[in-house]
């Protein structure tokens, strides 16, 4: 059964070999981590064995500094207080991000990129990559308010 499953595993590094261009953007984060991991390596709980469980950096100072995104402040107190937590939790929650038109049009969009097999349903219940797929959801997602918030947040 080892044998078997050492064959998958450097099948999947095979795979991600040949997939360079959609991977690549994850060696920066994996050398920011301390991983000595290359692109299509695969990743298990002991390479993450002994790394410093503290938050990063970028997050301390939102912590420490509420004003270091301009995003963050115009939120409500349980709004900050969700991104604070999301160290602890790995999620969080912005109330009201999007306006009630604004979440129908996502909502709309979505349906309409899956009735026309543009995106699907992957591992039962994500929609991956559907930003590409929508200049509106790009739209969305390149807000450059959102973008600084989730750099400070992954770090």
């Amino acid at each position: 059964m080892i044998q078997l499953i050492k064959r998958v595993k450097f099948i999947y590094s095979v795979y991600n070999f040949f997939h360079k261009k959609h991977l690549l953007h994850n060696e920066a984060l994996l050398k920011k981590m301390g991983l000595k991991k290359k692109y299509y390596s695969s990743l298990s709980s002991k390479d993450f064995a002994g790394l410093p469980a503290t938050p990063s950096e970028h997050f301390t100072a939102v912590k420490e500094q509420p004003g270091y995104c301009k995003l963050f402040n115009t939120l409500t107190q349980p709004d900050k207080e969700s991104l604070l937590s999301f160290d602890d939790n790995g999620f969080a929650v912005i109330s009201n991000y999007l306006s009630a038109k604004q979440a129908d049009d996502v909502n709309d969009e979505i349906a309409s990129l899956m009735e026309h097999k543009k995106i699907k349903f992957t591992n039962g219940n994500k929609i991956m990559f559907a930003i590409h797929a929508s200049s509106l959801l790009q739209h969305i997602g390149n807000d450059e308010q959102l973008k600084e918030l989730l750099s400070v947040l992954l770090g």
